[in-house]
C-alpha cells in the first residue's frame, strides 16, 4: 500500500537474456526512484533483477540461448516457459507488463496474452532493428503492444508510422559515460554504431542478408561527411576511432569476423 492508502503499481517484467536482465535491473531502480519506492515488481530475470528483489519465476538459463543449434533442442522447454509465464501474468493481474528484447520469447508472450483477450498494457523495451532488416516486424509489434521503448533516437519514427507509440529512452552505453572524452560529440549514438550493425547482422545471418546489403541500409543513417565515429567492437570495450572514408571497409571486416 502507498502512503495515501492506494495500492502501489504492480509491474511484471520479462527479461529473457542477460542483456535484458541488466536493462530490467536499471528499469526497476529508475521506477523506484521515480515513485519513491512505491512500486511492486515480479517477473523473469537474472542477477541484476534479483538484486532489485525480483525472484525469477523461471531460470534465465532456460531462455538465454542463441542460434538454431541451441534453440531447436530446447524449443519444447522454451515454449513451456512461455505458457507458464502467460499463466502467471493472468493470475497475478499486474497493472502493466514490460518485455525486454529477446523477441523470440517476449513476443510469444505478448501474442498469447492478446489471443487470450487480455487488454492489460503491454510495453516492449528495445526496438527491433527494422531499419536494418525485416521492416514488417514494426506492424507485427504494433498488433500486440501499446508502447515501445527505443534505445536509439531515430527509431521511434519507424514505429509511429504504423501506429505504435514509441519513446526514445537512451542507450546504456551512453549512460555509462561512454560519451565523454575527446572522441565526442558524435552523431547521435555513435558508441552503438558498430554494435548495432553487428547485432543486426547476427540476427539476419549471411543466408538472409548479405553484408553489402546491410551496409547499404546502415551507412546512410550512420555517416555524414564531417563525422568521426567511435566504434565499440563486440565484445571488446575499447573505442577505436575510424575515419568515415574508411568506415565501410572497417565495418565490413568486423561484420565478417562476427558472422
Amino acid at each position: 500500500m502507498t502512503g495515501n492508502g492506494e495500492e502501489a503499481p504492480f509491474i511484471f517484467i520479462v527479461a529473457g537474456e542477460p542483456s535484458g536482465d541488466a536493462l530490467g535491473g536499471a528499469l526497476i531502480r529508475a521506477l523506484r526512484k521515480r515513485t519513491g519506492g512505491r512500486v511492486r515488481v515480479a517477473g523473469i530475470g537474472g542477477e541484476s533483477m534479483a538484486e532489485q528483489g525480483v525472484a525469477s519465476l523461471v531460470p534465465l538459463s532456460d531462455l538465454a540461448v542463441a542460434g538454431i543449434a541451441e534453440v531447436l533442442p530446447r524449443a519444447p522447454l522454451i515454449l513451456r516457459r512461455v505458457r507458464e509465464t502467460v499463466q502467471a501474468i493472468r493470475q497475478l493481474r499486474p497493472d502493466a507488463v514490460v518485455t525486454i528484447d529477446s523477441s523470440g520469447f517476449s513476443w510469444r508472450i505478448a501474442h498469447r496474452l492478446r489471443r487470450h483477450g487480455e487488454r492489460l498494457p503491454l510495453i516492449h523495451y528495445v526496438a527491433p532493428m527494422v531499419w536494418a532488416w525485416r521492416p514488417g516486424r514494426a506492424r507485427r509489434l504494433a498488433r500486440w503492444y501499446d508502447h515501445l521503448l527505443a534505445l536509439l533516437p531515430f527509431e521511434p519514427s519507424y514505429f509511429e508510422a504504423v501506429g505504435l507509440a514509441c519513446s526514445y529512452v537512451g542507450h546504456p552505453v551512453i549512460e555509462s559515460g561512454a560519451d565523454t572524452g575527446d572522441a565526442f560529440p558524435l552523431w547521435p549514438h555513435p558508441a552503438c554504431a558498430l554494435s548495432c550493425a553487428i547485432d543486426a547482422w547476427s540476427e539476419a545471418r549471411p543466408e538472409s542478408l548479405a553484408v553489402p546489403d546491410l551496409l547499404d541500409e546502415l551507412l546512410p543513417s550512420l555517416l555524414t561527411d564531417s563525422l568521426r565515429l567511435a566504434i565499440f567492437p563486440v565484445p571488446a570495450g575499447d573505442a577505436v576511432m575510424v575515419d568515415p572514408r574508411d568506415f565501410r571497409a572497417h565495418l565490413e571486416g568486423e561484420l565478417e569476423s562476427h558472422g
